[in-house]
């Protein structure tokens, strides 16, 4: 890296965000200062724009807020501590528990807040430390992996360029528009060429009011739907009777179920007029080829496994799997499966559900968990029945937190080291949307009071006796060699990937065009008859349903400011509940009301808004608030999806009440 101060140079490297886009960066900087951020116009999928998320980590970067040194909790408060003291505390406390209670009471939480192929090194230490308690599932995403799993063998997903190709595409609990931007070019070339786009959401997003037709479900009814939806393609005979000879497997069971849905019989459940229902599947079956794409909404429900498998079961059924323009897109894992694992050997790890981790810390024993170490994650905010989490940390004999500020998990910790940002680090960055992977670089020196989640753990190896087979000693370059030589049979070293994006030469433009599949079959599997389905309209005394998406400006917990700031609500201050305009009006609120959500497992102060063309009962509180004013957790069940321990989010019945008058629920 250049020494001299004046200088100014331009860096590329990718948004490190857990987010669908992966944008490829161009990043500007003079010594130990950002610049800017702008897009990469040589990435061919983010096309050398970015969300305003860019902007605010390079301002959050050069914050005040941003930690730069080891903070330790006193009985006076926070005191500042040296690496050197920090680093020993953190390998005292593991060490201690270990010693008392065995390696199993020292559990590693990680998430995804900050992505890079590096960032996985902490599993090689713990690997290399011993058996210990780690999380299992997924608070986004699980429940749709296992479903397409199961249908397809694999995690593929369709190129963002061949959805151009579709002539009918049908976008189904996601919001692109908002949480995908690049996707949207896309979209339009379709569009422009004739096809048409059809919503299914139960709230009026973005996408759904810029749609040709949006469906606004009931919530947590989209497996009826779907199921209604092949009911009406196998009855009037617009299946693929070709394809489901020669790929499908298992289509008699489903056949046999989808005959107890006809959409005139869950019209109540679905809120879907059975005539509606029955226009689009006739209209997506003869539309070929046409594009499902999924989102992470229609599996956040205790059914929601099961609903993704059905949505997948109308491409099957149409033959629209294999074939440009086509296939049921949830999301890709081919590159992220092509690097070498540098985890290591794993021992018998004991293997909790994330959703259910307060639980587990309360009445977990033999041993219990008494050390926690949490990195790139904040569980006191991310995960369901927020107060039950608050009390289970505090109930640890240690808590350590790796991150870039004060989160509400930080706030309760024993000991906050700080991490490093995106524009101090070298990593490798993908995503789970498209094929594109990127040799990102640092654009600046590190802050001296900051360290990267590869030093930090190096340093504990090191204080554990480990630091010989973590590998301690080896700087980030090489383990990037290490990770990336399974790709040099594509020509992807790293001497090719220094400083730029590439396509993944062998990952599919579009998946399964060679006829088989994945699965012990070899055929596509089919839903088979559900073990369980969703319950009917709710009812008194919780009548309404809560869904918590991801608003533009934020991704979880991450610039949650700049969402209030969106609504022009205070950062402090309590969330917007969106409510159907005509159901808040029937039930005589005005917009900026101030009224409290209640569900079984909390309550929370918000302000009323409305919105327009949303189920009537659906209330949307974006997610990532601040944990004691503005958090939607407070209020989720720490309930587990049907396959693939997920979070079920959305099954989350509540009711409003006027805020400060005592009435009863409205």
């Amino acid at each position: 890296m250049p020494n001299c101060a004046s200088m100014t140079r331009m860096v590329r490297t990718a948004c490190p965000l857990n987010c669908w886009d992966g944008c490829g960066w161009l990043v500007e900087a003079r010594g130990r200062q950002v610049l800017a951020v702008r897009g990469d116009p040589d990435h061919e999928i983010t096309r050398g724009f970015v969300c305003p998320k860019a902007q605010y980590q390079v301002e959050r970067h050069h914050s005040a807020r941003r930690l730069r040194f080891p903070l330790r909790r006193t009985p006076g408060g926070w005191q500042e501590a040296s690496w050197e003291s920090a680093l020993d505390e953190l390998a005292e406390a593991v060490d201690r528990s270990r010693r008392r209670h065995g390696t199993l009471s020292i559990m590693s939480y990680w998430d995804s807040g900050s992505m890079g192929l590096l960032k996985r090194l902490d599993q090689r230490f713990w690997n290399q430390f011993g058996p210990i308690t780690v999380p299992a599932g997924s608070l986004c995403w699980s429940a749709g992996l296992a479903a397409q799993q199961a249908d397809f063998g694999a995690n593929l997903a369709h190129d963002p360029v061949d959805h151009a190709n579709a002539r009918f595409i049908l976008i189904w609990g996601r919001n692109p528009l908002d949480t995908n931007t690049h996707l949207r070019p896309f979209l339009k070339v379709a569009r422009d060429n004739g096809a048409r786009l059809v919503v299914v959401d139960p709230v009026s997003t973005a996408t759904a009011r810029d749609a040709d037709l949006h469906l606004a479900v009931r919530p947590g009814s989209d497996l009826i739907l779907a199921l209604s939806l092949g009911h009406t393609i196998i009855e009037e005979g617009l299946a693929d009777e070709e394809f489901l000879g020669s790929r499908v497997r298992g289509f008699e069971d489903y056949r046999r179920l989808c005959r107890q849905f006809p959409p005139e019989r869950v019209e109540e459940q679905t809120g879907v007029k059975a005539g509606l229902a029955r226009d689009l599947a006739r209209e997506y079956a003869g539309s070929r080829p046409a594009a499902i794409l999924l989102g992470y909404g229609l599996q956040r429900y205790a059914t929601g496994g099961a609903a993704v498998r059905a949505v997948d079961a109308l491409a099957a059924i149409t033959g629209n799997i294999g074939i440009p323009g086509g296939g049921a897109s949830y999301a890709t894992t081919y590159v992220a499966s092509c690097f070498a694992d540098l985890s290591g050997e794993a021992p018998a790890h004991r293997q909790v559900p994330r959703v259910t981790l307060a639980r587990q810390l309360l009445e977990l024993d033999d041993p219990p968990v008494r050390a926690l170490v949490v990195a790139r994650s904040n569980p006191a905010s991310q995960l369901p029945r927020t107060r039950r989490v608050l009390e289970a940390l505090a109930g640890l004999d240690f808590l350590a937190v790796i991150d870039f500020t004060l989160t509400d998990t930080a706030e309760v910790a024993d000991l906050v080291l700080p991490a490093t940002t995106v524009f101090e680090e070298e990593d490798i960055y993908f995503c789970s949307w498209h094929s594109y992977l990127t040799y990102g670089e640092a654009a600046v020196e590190a802050d001296p009071g900051c360290r990267s989640d590869l030093a930090i753990y190096g340093a504990l190896a090191d204080r554990l006796g480990l630091g010989r087979s973590f590998g301690s000693d080896r700087p980030a370059r090489e383990w990037i060699a290490d990770a990336l030589r399974p790709l040099e049979v594509w020509g992807l070293t790293p001497g090719r990937l220094r400083g730029r994006s590439l396509r993944h030469p062998g990952a599919p433009l579009v998946p399964w065009q060679d006829g088989g599949f994945a699965t012990p079959s070899g055929k596509l599997e089919l839903l088979p008859a559900a073990g369980g389905l969703p319950s009917g309209p709710p009812e008194d005394p919780y009548p309404f349903r809560l869904i918590t998406p991801r608003h533009r400006q934020s991704i979880h917990s991450q610039f949650y400011d700049e969402v209030q700031a969106a609504l022009d609500l205070p950062a402090s201050g309590p969330p917007a509940v969106l409510i159907d305009e005509e159901r808040g009006r029937g039930l005589g609120l005005d917009p900026g009301e101030g009224v409290r959500v209640i569900s079984p497992w909390g309550d929370l102060a918000c302000q009323a808004r409305f919105i327009r063309g949303s189920h009537p009962d659906a209330l949307v509180i974006y997610a990532g608030g601040r944990v004691g004013s503005s958090c939607a957790n407070v209020l989720t069940p720490d309930r587990l999806t049907d396959i693939g321990l997920g979070a079920a989010y959305y099954e989350c019945p509540c009711r409003l009440e006027r805020e400060g008058t005592g009435e009863r629920s409205l």
